[in-house]
């Protein structure tokens, strides 16, 4: 199965793991769309339940988390969200047959070049851009536009802990503002 495949005509929650949705109670919003894509090192628990949900359908990492085991099942899609080499692709496809998908190397390619006119003389590494904006323009590239039901992205630096499943706190815009400036200039 293919991402594009499977949103294709369903309504996606996107769920990051910014603590941006603490205390705002979208739990019930969050589950009531047809996919719900989850990021990373996400937590389903019943203390985040009434914030962020406990549907979890697509599970949308980089190479370097894909390895979290208790994730997999195979009611889920997992999308590795980074560029990685032609042997990684290979060797999870092999291990995960058809439940996992591969950011395209040409959005991989639209991202980094979008990136570099956000911040010129910057040498771009991929760590630099987050799993979520990734996703995002993948997205974008299959449906056209990036659907309004995102949560715990934050962009915009609402002075929540970086992750809602830890205490520490983070005020600082995700990646310096730059992912900020892309999300409203070029994915609404």
């Amino acid at each position: 199965m293919f991402l594009k495949d499977l949103i294709d005509n369903k309504s996606i929650a996107i769920v990051g793991n910014s603590g941006c949705e603490l205390g705002r109670g979208y739990g019930s919003e969050i589950d009531s769309h047809d996919l719900v894509c989850r990021m990373n090192n996400y937590v389903v628990h019943p203390a985040f339940t009434p914030d962020y949900g406990e549907k979890e359908d697509i599970w949308i990492t980089n190479a370097s988390c894909w390895k979290n085991l208790e994730k997999i099942n195979v009611n889920k899609l997992i999308c590795i969200a980074r560029p990685t080499s032609t042997n990684f692709r290979q060797n999870v496809r092999e291990l995960l047959k058809d439940k996992v998908d591969f950011l395209p190397l040409e959005v991989d390619e639209e991202i980094t070049s979008v990136y570099k006119k956000y911040s010129p003389g910057m040498i771009l590494r991929t760590t630099m851009i987050s799993t979520g904006l990734y996703f995002l323009f993948w997205v974008k590239s299959i449906l056209g536009s990036v659907p309004n039901d995102i949560y715990g992205i934050n962009f915009f630096g609402y002075g929540s802990p970086m992750h809602y499943y830890s205490m520490h706190e983070d005020t600082t815009p995700c990646k310096g503002g730059i992912e900020k400036k892309i999300f409203e200039e070029y994915l609404r």
